[in-house]
């Protein structure tokens, strides 16, 4: 169920405080990542961000939601687009650049978050010079939640990643994994870590579907024990004279 909460922009060190900081900064930030967000936001799901409020932690633009999960959801993907060296998706790649162009204005000695809620992620722009990434190859459980885009990008969660990635794949490896959306898979990746150690410039090279548990087998087991099976009062130690073969 859709809940309000808190969404806030916040700029923090170089001593910023609400009577000296810098507002074209602070507003320019806030207001090219909502529309980010709002650029995102699919058909049929309602969101709104109402109301404003300065508040006095580091600097904190503060808006209400109307629903925290696809708020958070939302946050995240932007987060991801404007980091990651590769163009954002088509249809909001504009807004990701505009974003992009007012985090530049950002002081050197300061930093812009995202919160929703508890949740929070500091804002990164792309490592320009690739060269000075080491790009590896890593295997690991995923789970792809979005497929699209003129040239084909997966969205991918995994519990050993804190951070949503996106891999780049051709036409018909989306069309495959189309079919699989919420569902784990074991991917191999080929990709570069960026100073947050989240995964950036990815490309997939393979993945397997991770065969959902059987249980089955197990209610089998449990029914032939509640029928054949001994209650644990009645099984002798294994050390007592009744079993001594002398």
């Amino acid at each position: 169920m859709a809940t309000e909460t808190h969404l806030s922009i916040e700029l923090d060190g170089g001593g910023v405080e609400p009577t000296n900081v810098e507002s074209s900064v602070l507003l320019g930030v806030a207001s090219r990542y909502l529309e980010a967000m709002e650029a995102l936001i699919p058909p049929g799901h309602p969101l709104t961000f109402r109301g404003m409020v300065v508040k006095n932690k580091c600097v904190a633009l503060q808006v209400q939601t109307s629903d925290d999960v696809l708020a958070k959801e939302l946050a995240a993907m932007v987060d991801m687009f404007v980091g990651d060296v590769d163009e954002a998706p088509h249809g909001v790649e504009g807004k990701i650049n505009e974003l992009r162009a007012a985090l530049r204005r950002v002081p050197a000695d300061q930093t812009a978050s995202i919160r929703v809620g508890d949740w929070v992620r500091p804002l990164r722009l792309p490592v320009e010079d690739q060269h000075a990434l080491l790009r590896s190859r890593t295997s690991l459980r995923a789970q792809p939640r979005r497929v699209g885009g003129a040239e084909p990008r997966i969205q991918f969660v995994s519990p050993s990643e804190p951070y949503l990635f996106s891999a780049r794949v051709d036409a018909g490896t989306a069309r495959d994994i189309g079919s699989h959306l919420y569902k784990w898979l074991q991917v191999e990746i080929s990709m570069v870590r960026d100073s947050e150690g989240r995964i950036r410039n990815c490309h997939l090279l393979s993945y397997e579907v991770v065969p959902q548990r059987d249980d089955r087998a197990v209610a089998t087991l449990r029914d032939w024990f509640a029928n054949n099976g001994r209650p644990w009062n009645e099984v002798k130690d294994a050390g007592s004279d009744s079993d001594d073969p002398s």
